[in-house]
């Protein structure tokens, strides 16, 4: 699923935790995640906090990375081994409380943007199906692929730790292109079903005598416990933090040069004093959050083709020496490696 190019009015973020998922696939290769991570914008202490949010398309380009390091255009399907019963926060703990699969499915609807802000899903019940229905929000950057592939395969391994091994989905509907055929023969013996690619949306499927089926172990009250933290986490992200209004306020300012503090502070219609104090209750700084902020910009100007010379400008640098100082310091390369 790439971006949309020019037609993204919402970026989104995804859970820190998911994206360690990516990491441990990697590192279990021999490869080195953290540093994948790095080259796709995303620093270390990104990854430090599993309740953090990292920026869709850093981790749109680290599954890029990912899939260009291994060569596996099925990477997605391993990813999905290395989720933990705590990658998804509450919805983990609600999914394996729930009663039966068809009320754990609706639970990842319900309840999809605590992994990725972007997504938008619904569950349809029909005469002999239960069909949870993976989309985005209007106006929202597309997942990689591969992450797509990794959220459906994931689903499928918990359905198949719930009801057990031999579980499979009746139908698999992605929309990316098909594989080469050993990678489409891996989408095969995994799912257990007929896999459909390039089909305009992405649903999974499961028979609906099996889906509807009471789960020993399933406890009603966990699971609501479970729902009532989600509701406080959704809630939370879906109103933005002070760091996240100053990174919307940045963006549209760096071509005029290095915006101010105070002048940011302005435009939140806050004194600069308590723009900082807030910024510091969330952990973060006014100067982080610009250095972050360029180089976000600067690593999607790059990859869009725009020479070293014109991102410097569009990133209100004064010349090109003193942006590439800045850009080795924020990623450990020059910028002429992506341009």
């Amino acid at each position: 699923m790439g971006t949309d190019a020019g037609t993204v009015a919402f970026e989104g973020t995804v859970l820190t935790a998911w994206t360690g998922t990516v990491l441990r696939a990697l590192d279990s290769r021999g490869l080195d995640g953290t540093a994948l991570a790095a080259r796709a914008g995303i620093p270390a202490d990104a990854l430090a906090c599993p309740t953090r949010r990292i920026p869709l398309r850093a981790t749109t380009r680290l599954w890029e990375l990912a899939v260009e390091a291994t060569g596996d255009p099925a990477f997605g399907l391993e990813v999905s081994r290395h989720v933990r019963p705590t990658t998804f926060q509450a919805l983990g703990q609600a999914f394996l409380a729930s009663e039966c699969l068809a009320d754990a499915l609706d639970r990842v609807a319900r309840y999809c943007r605590v992994t990725a802000d972007v997504a938008d899903a619904r569950v349809e019940t029909l005469a002999d199906e239960v069909v949870v229905v993976i989309g985005r929000r209007p106006g929202a950057a597309r997942p990689a692929d591969e992450a797509i592939d990794a959220i459906v395969a994931t689903l499928v391994r918990s359905a198949r730790f719930l009801l057990g091994r031999e579980t499979d989905p009746t139908r698999v509907l992605l929309e990316r292109p098909a594989p080469p055929p050993p990678a489409a023969g891996r989408f095969a013996d995994f799912f257990g079903c007929t896999v459909q690619f390039e089909a305009g949306h992405v649903a999974l499927a499961f028979d609906r005598a099996v889906a509807q089926r009471p789960i020993s172990g399933g406890s009603d009250e966990l699971a609501r416990l479970s729902d009532d933290a989600l509701i406080t986490y959704l809630a939370h992200i879906e109103h933005p933090t002070t760091a996240e209004q100053v990174r919307a306020t940045l963006r549209p300012r760096l071509p005029e040069g290095e915006p101010h503090l105070a002048d940011v502070a302005r435009v939140l219609h806050l004194s600069s004093r308590s723009l900082q104090r807030a910024l510091t209750c969330e952990g973060t700084s006014y100067r982080a959050l610009l250095q972050e902020v360029r180089r976000d910009v600067a690593l999607g100007h790059l990859r869009q083709g725009r020479s070293v010379t014109e991102t410097a400008g569009l990133l209100g640098f004064r010349d090109t020496a003193a942006f590439s100082r800045a850009f080795k310091q924020w990623t450990g390369c020059a910028p002429t490696r992506l341009a």
